[in-house]
């Protein structure tokens, strides 16, 4: 940026003779406002610093004025807001992304403009609402006069186009970014120069909450995919844990610090896009000079105005386009309130509807919502039974894919609301589960005698993620096992169905036609200490099918456990018996039991081909119906 402040001093003899007639104090600039005229102000980083300031320091003359900005993140916005006559000017924004700006609204001294940023700049193409004067901020103009706007492209370069009178600040620290960036020096009415740096954002630095969320939509998200990445810190803590995907591609409204490390380290390369491959596309910056170095004269990033980023119908062009993006709150039918606490405004639409939609409508697209499951301090769940009165939906339950807490993810789209309830229930904090349950059978949401795995005491138990793991067939086809959870229910169900009349006695001992919910609960409610099973899955997250089940139940007056294995039809002897045995083994020894027996039929002699080999020394015992046998993990073959 030092060398591009030289090239400035060096251009600015020619541009001068050009359009010094168009320098303009910032006092002199302001003093152009009218009563009544209706004021643009440009947003985010490329907010005009030495403009807005004066724009303060003479608000007491501003009478009537209406100013529109779509993101605010100016500190000094609280000075004037905070007890402005109302006759005075009228702050109307489009997001309220800073607090000031989200008190004035809610206190009644400012107006909101619920919209999703893809439709914002028609309405001022349109004409439905007119802007008098527009402040923004451009780079200096290149050698054929052009300015940049620079990270912020969105809504600024729409509305300016629709302004009677445009002021720039021209600042040699704003980056020239490509695209659909740049505006003309006699575009521009007035000017005032400035060197300042931009505006910087910074995320938190992520707790350890934060953290689990975002390994959980990481795994999600697959190699290949286009990635929007929304407001929020939860968010953008999930770029975080992508650095070892591969062959990435951005297209997102938000262009973040993340998002350079992504590029940097090689994770993304936007070769699989495919709207703009080879691009990263965005319609505005978020971040800090480490953000602004890397997009300016950037082939490899064009910014572009929110109708085209926006549009859902373009973001659906680009297979696998995975948006992520967060909310405050979801009821059990999976309506999300991402804008909201309860009647009180608290942030804006933004681009959560355009990409949620876009994603939906993209091949293999993957719409994902996060957030943590508590707030304020984990004394209130965000998953509730129904929105909080005055709760705005921002996305119906139909538009809702998956949503993810740190206690995992819960796949929506296409099923039942008894199914979304348990679904969401299972992702809760534990010590909100059980009242979610109860509340969801009053209102008819599930099963009267829908239970949760529960302890000894009666706490609901935590799941155990770290029993998850893959075996690998033939080192192509991976087998996904993870605990079961009690929202599989209908993947043990269609298991059970698959068998054939054979494996269904070697199974369960007798010919049964029959897998009755009853039954099915027996085998899925578990407290993971006690009675423990493992299910292996083929198949994308809501797209799952179950093809292997194993478990054991500890012995009420013995530390040893019964142990049972299920696998369907068409994936037998590849092994899979073997490696579940091998996992039940590892995890009871974990849990300090002794060792395992169970039951064989005499006629079922691949597993008792299996137990004999298990590595451990086998006694057997003759019965009616087979042979028992028991194995010590203490008595190795």
């Amino acid at each position: 940026m030092e060398n591009k402040k030289s090239e400035v001093w060096q251009n600015l003899a020619r541009w001068y003779n050009n359009f010094g007639h168009k320098e303009i104090t910032p006092q002199d600039a302001i003093k152009l406002l009218k009563p009544g005229n209706k004021l643009f102000i440009h947003s985010g980083c490329s907010q005009p610093q030495k403009l807005t300031s004066e724009l303060y320091r003479q608000h007491q003359y501003l009478k009537d004025i209406e100013i529109h900005h779509f993101l605010s993140i100016y500190s000094n916005n609280q000075k004037i807001l905070k007890h402005k006559p109302q006759d005075l000017f009228r702050y109307n924004a489009f997001f309220l992304g800073e607090q000031s700006i989200r008190d004035a609204v809610n206190s009644g001294q400012a107006d909101y403009t619920p919209m999703g940023l893809s439709d914002i700049p028609a309405l001022f193409h349109s004409g439905r609402k007119s802007i008098d004067v527009a402040l923004i901020q451009v780079s200096p103009p290149d050698k054929n006069d052009y300015c940049s706007l620079g990270v912020n492209v969105d809504v600024a370069k729409p509305i300016m186009e629709e302004a009677e009178l445009v002021i720039a600040e021209v600042n040699p620290f704003v980056p020239r970014v490509h695209g659909n960036s740049f505006v003309h020096m006699s575009k521009i009415d007035h000017f005032v120069y400035n060197e300042k740096p931009l505006l910087e954002y910074k995320h938190k630095t992520p707790d350890e909450t934060t953290c689990k969320i975002a390994k959980n939509v990481a795994s999600l998200i697959r190699n290949g995919s286009t990635i929007q990445v929304g407001l929020g810190d939860v968010p953008h803590a999930v770029l975080n844990e992508l650095i070892d995907h591969k062959n990435l591609g951005i297209h997102s409204d938000s262009f973040f610090d993340g998002f350079v490390d992504l590029i940097e380290q090689g994770a993304v390369t936007n070769k699989l896009k495919t709207v703009s491959p080879g691009r990263s596309v965005a319609c505005f910056g978020l971040g800090t000079k480490k953000l602004f170095d890397y997009v300016d004269d950037n082939l490899g990033i064009e910014f572009q105005p929110a109708n085209y980023t926006n549009n859902p119908l373009l973001i659906a062009k680009n297979h696998q386009m995975t948006t992520i993006n967060g909310a405050i709150s979801v009821d059990l039918m999976g309506q999300i309130n991402a804008d909201s606490i309860g009647p009180i405004f608290y942030s804006g639409i933004g681009g959560l509807v355009d990409f949620s939609r876009g994603a939906s409508y993209s091949k293999r697209g993957m719409p994902i919502i996060c957030f943590p499951s508590t707030a304020i301090g984990g004394s209130l769940s965000r998953i509730v039974p129904t929105l909080i009165s005055g709760s705005h939906v921002s996305l119906t339950m139909a538009d809702v894919h998956y949503v993810v807490t740190e206690y995992g993810i819960a796949q929506l789209y296409g099923k039942n609301i008894r199914e979304r309830a348990l679904a969401l229930i299972s992702i809760a904090h534990p010590k909100f589960r059980k009242w979610l349950l109860d509340e969801a059978k009053k209102l008819n949401y599930c099963y009267s005698d829908q239970q949760l795995a529960t302890d000894a005491t009666g706490h609901v138990i935590i799941y155990p993620e770290k029993y998850r793991s893959v075996f690998m067939i033939d080192d192509i086809l991976e087998v996904h096992f993870r605990p079961i959870l009690p929202t599989d229910e209908r993947l043990v169900q269609d298991l059970y169905y698959s068998l054939d009349e054979e494996s269904r006695i070697y199974r369960f001992f007798r010919k049964k036609k029959y897998f009755e919910r009853p039954d099915v609960q027996m085998d899925i409610l578990m407290d993971y200490e006690n009675i423990l099973g493992l299910i292996g899955v083929v198949g994308e997250v809501g797209h799952e099918k179950a093809v292997a089940l194993c478990s054991y139940e500890k012995n009420s007056t013995k530390n040893l456990a019964e142990i049972a294995f299920t696998v369907h039809n068409e994936w037998r002897n590849k092994g899979l018996t073997t490696y579940m045995l091998q996992q039940l083994i590892r995890i009871a020894k974990e849990k300090e039991l002794a060792g395992f027996n169970g039951e064989i039929m005499w006629e079922n002699k691949a597993m008792e081909h299996i137990i004999k080999n298990c590595g451990y020394s086998v006694k057997v015992t003759a019965e009616e119906s087979g042979w028992f046998f028991e194995f010590l993990f203490d008595e190795n073959k």
